[in-house]
């Protein structure tokens, strides 16, 4: 998946800064009562769908939506290919902030 941009939304409230880390660092879960997974952190290559995952981060923590190009530093796994639902996972991954206009 070399050259892939990813995407990832979320809230100001969630404290990313440059690095994308998992719900069982960071104790921060958009999804309410999910258990798989928490190792992982997820992405998407539909700019448009990190916005719809920003918004539930929102309504969940509070604050701002925020916009990451995700640059992934270790192995990808695809949980869907789906155009406009695509999602992927890995550990980490490193993250530039995109400004909103």
């Amino acid at each position: 998946m070399l050259n892939e941009v990813f995407y990832h939304g979320s809230s100001s409230n969630c404290g990313i800064e440059f690095m994308l880390k998992p719900p069982v660092e960071t104790e921060m879960l958009s999804e309410e009562g999910r258990k798989k997974n928490l190792d992982q952190v997820f992405f998407t290559k539909d700019l448009g769908l990190a916005k719809v995952y920003a918004g539930r981060a929102c309504n969940r923590f509070g604050g701002e939506q925020k916009l990451y190009r995700v640059i992934t530093m270790s192995e990808v796994a695809t949980l869907s290919e789906k155009e406009g639902a695509s999602v992927y996972h890995c550990g980490w991954a490193f993250v530039e902030e995109i400004k909103l206009s």
